[in-house]
């Protein structure tokens, strides 16, 4: 429903569409230059009147993908954005080669096969401490998942490392929101790690890229980093915390946005109990063994001063709304409920921000940026958030990085249902948490 609702959001910023559309002149605005506003009231009635004129829109609308002859696998993310474009009229403005252009273009930046000489200047495998658990990938697959771009600093910026959310990679769930911010700050330089299987294998898996591409940055940089995450990321980085405690030596900050530190109570909806499922799916549901062993003796504190952001329309992580949120932590971690900050009238608090459009909320962005700027969790006061309630989309975005991070959803989608390593029980807890797991979990054999 919050998807809907913000693209309808998105329909209303946008002039009532032309029943002939026109190629877009060369002299008119291009859309990352529109102000977002639904001041008038008009602009939305207009839009929702253009679906009066659906199926002239629809088949331009697929005229364009027909056109353009994508693969399927860039058929399915744009899907989601359908809607809006459908809405607002854009299909005369901006054609589907546009938007895949910009948000599909990600080259190696979402691969598993990247080229990182560097060395580091300490030991960080088979382990980084005496009190890390032992990687179990080996060493050149963690270290191909790290997309370090060509304008990296080294250390000049601190680094600031993406982990994605189940079912995607992670220039396809940040390159368009916090990604493009970042690049062009003083305080946060971005470096991508793609766990394997698009983060649908075991989850203590993806906490080993976690706790590997900590180190490794970390020791070729000589300096700390920042953890950004999203959605499962938060999960499989808490658990490289834990169980990989060399990693908090070097994490000024960890910033989670969307995440189900206590799993989610919708995991059923995605995979009905009895049905073969991706493990980090069946991993994420509410109190799942994974889950416990997680928040068991300290799990549920930060081990590094930790940021998680939420809101209470999240479609996908339930509950979510305070005291009893996923995503809150407690001993000292700041957590930021977006409707404590932004009335429920407002755009950034309304019913329009869900779990992936959080990437792009301008209160969240404000909250993040308050943490990378300063010692320790963000600080809301100090943040200037407040600020932010009448905005839709954080400063410095378009329209287009809008419409590639609502694609994260129907893609995670697309690739939940197709993943090829399905199973119909959790993966067993790893034998270094054995003493964590609830009573009759299923416990890895020592290797």
């Amino acid at each position: 429903m919050s998807r809907i609702i913000s693209l309808l959001f998105i329909a209303g910023a946008i002039a009532a569409p032309a029943s002939n559309p026109q190629p877009k002149p060369s002299d008119s605005p291009t859309i990352e230059n529109r102000a977002l506003s639904i001041s008038n009231p008009s602009q939305l009635s207009s839009s929702l009147a253009a679906l009066s004129t659906g199926p002239a829109q629809a088949s331009n609308y697929v005229s364009l993908l027909s056109a353009s002859n994508p693969p399927l696998h860039r058929i399915i993310p744009y899907l989601g954005a359908g809607p809006a474009l459908l809405l607002s009229g854009m299909t005369g403005e901006v054609g589907f080669g546009d938007i895949t252009a910009d948000v599909e273009d990600f080259g190696p930046c979402n691969g598993a096969d990247n080229v990182n000489t560097r060395e580091p200047d300490r030991i960080i495998y088979p382990r980084a401490a005496p009190s890390d658990a032992v990687y179990t990938v080996n060493e050149n697959t963690l270290r191909s998942a790290i997309y370090i771009p060509p304008n990296f600093t080294y250390g000049r910026v601190q680094p600031a490392l993406f982990f994605p959310g189940t079912g995607v990679e992670a220039c396809e769930n940040f390159a368009p929101n916090l990604g493009k911010l970042f690049a062009s700050s003083n305080y946060a330089d971005p470096v991508y790690v793609n766990p394997a299987g698009n983060t649908l294998q075991d989850a203590q898996i993806a906490a080993e890229y976690v706790a590997y591409a900590v180190n490794y940055i970390a020791a070729i940089t000589n300096g700390n980093v920042s953890v950004v995450t999203w959605s499962q990321g938060g999960i499989s980085s808490q658990w490289a915390f834990k169980y990989f405690p060399s990693t908090r030596n070097y994490i000024s900050d960890n910033i989670a946005i969307s995440p189900d530190y206590h799993g989610t109570v919708e995991a059923p909806l995605i995979c009905p109990p009895g049905t073969p499922c991706a493990p980090a799916v069946l991993q994420q549901f509410y109190n799942s063994n994974f889950i416990e062993t997680l928040r068991a003796h300290g799990g549920t504190n930060p081990y590094v001063p930790t940021t998680e952001i939420h809101n209470i329309f999240d479609e996908v992580v339930e509950p979510q709304g305070d005291p009893v949120a996923s995503a809150d932590l407690g001993g000292g971690a700041s957590n930021v409920q977006i409707q404590d900050i932004c009335p429920l009238g407002t755009l950034a608090g309304g019913p329009n921000f869900g779990h992936e459009n959080a990437l792009y909320n301008p209160v969240a962005f404000a909250v993040v940026q308050d943490a990378l700027t300063h010692a320790g969790p963000a600080n809301i006061a100090r943040s200037g958030a407040s600020t932010m309630c009448n905005r839709f989309m954080a400063p410095g975005l378009s329209l287009v990085d809008v419409f590639a991070t609502e694609a994260l959803i129907p893609l995670a989608g697309f690739n939940i249902e197709t993943s090829p390593d399905k199973v119909l029980t959790e993966p067993p807890i790893m034998q270094y948490a054995a003493a964590d797991a609830p009573a009759g979990a299923p416990i890895a054999s020592a290797n």
